[in-house]
């Protein structure tokens, strides 16, 4: 399980980027007070140097080790007309279903996401969108999707989709927004494991980030904030109240579950190829392989504790 051994080692190396990265955003930003208005290029700064670089690095390792193409590695694979199409679908169907599970998460957990995203409202669109759609899009699923699913695609499917989906989620560090990360997570590493291509995924995940994007925009240029329907959609309940946001989301969500299931039952038929029936054989003792993942996700998880217990005295003081 060398592979598994190796890409938990850059996960590890991911995590140590990351907090180094937004540690030094917060460095420039004291020494340098404009640089707090530039959130693009901060964001731009934190995933290319956290997610970008472990990831190339990780490439070019396997592919001089194992002698693998990048297509390979990162599950470049070209993917078909119907399957973008069906997977921009999937993109507006899930959302409903995410909101749903976010809004049952607030009940419980701090929602610091949507007061972050709406500070930001303030860009132009097309930046605002860059920010919060596009890049996230690329560069997550580069990291979670492309080099996590490579190191575990010699484990059984429940562990390759369960312990990325984990690491994706916790990387969000706010529970009520790790709740439906966690699960998205899943459901992009299963569109990756169907279609043999990560631009499922990304454009999946891109569809979510970019139109929940869109709405929390126009929601801070008009009266749509008022709208219950679009609070359940976004999961937002400190406007609307709280009961009211949970029955609107429990409409949607049923409303759009069934064709859901069906896109995702026409995209697994269109992507369907022959396999030979030979049963993966798991070598002895191959979750030991995993301990260093199972250590960072417990920092994660204790980061993400520290987070919503001083969060919200943080949020006083902003």
């Amino acid at each position: 399980m060398l592979r598994l051994k190796t890409v938990n080692i850059f996960a590890f190396i991911v995590l140590g980027l990351f907090l180094a990265a937004s540690g030094l955003v917060a460095v420039i930003i004291l020494i340098k007070p404009e640089f707090a208005d530039q959130t693009a290029l901060q964001t731009l700064i934190i995933y290319a140097v956290a997610f970008g670089i472990p990831s190339l690095v990780y490439g070019f390792y396997v592919r001089q080790k194992q002698g693998r193409s990048f297509t390979e590695i990162f599950s470049l694979r070209r993917l078909s007309l119907k399957s973008l199409l069906l997977c921009v679908l999937l993109g507006f169907l899930i959302q409903p279903l995410m909101s749903l599970v976010a809004v049952l998460a607030s009940f419980v957990f701090t929602d610091i996401t949507s007061l972050s995203v709406e500070q930001m409202t303030e860009m132009p669109l097309p930046l605002f969108i860059l920010t919060t759609g596009v890049l996230p899009a690329f560069f997550e699923e580069l990291v979670c999707r492309g080099m996590m699913l490579d190191g575990y695609r010699e484990t059984p499917l429940w562990y390759m989709l369960i312990i990325p989906a984990l690491f994706f989620g916790l990387l969000h560090m706010n529970f009520q927004q790790i709740s439906y990360a966690f699960l998205a997570g899943i459901f992009l590493a299963y569109l990756v494991h169907v279609t043999g291509s990560i631009w499922a995924s990304m454009t999946v995940h891109f569809v979510v980030n970019g139109f929940q994007s869109l709405l929390v925009w126009l929601m801070t240029q008009s009266s749509l904030a008022e709208n219950p329907l679009l609070a359940g959609i976004l999961g937002g309940t400190e406007d609307v109240a709280p009961i009211k946001a949970l029955t609107s989301s429990l409409i949607s969500a049923g409303i759009v579950l069934p064709f859901f299931l069906l896109c995702l039952y026409l995209l697994r038929r269109i992507n369907r190829t022959p396999q030979p029936a030979v049963k993966k054989v798991m070598p002895p003792h191959w979750a030991e392989a995993g301990i260093l993942m199972y250590v960072v996700l417990g920092l994660m998880i204790l980061m993400a504790v520290i987070v919503e217990i001083f969060m919200p005295y943080m949020s006083e003081l902003l």
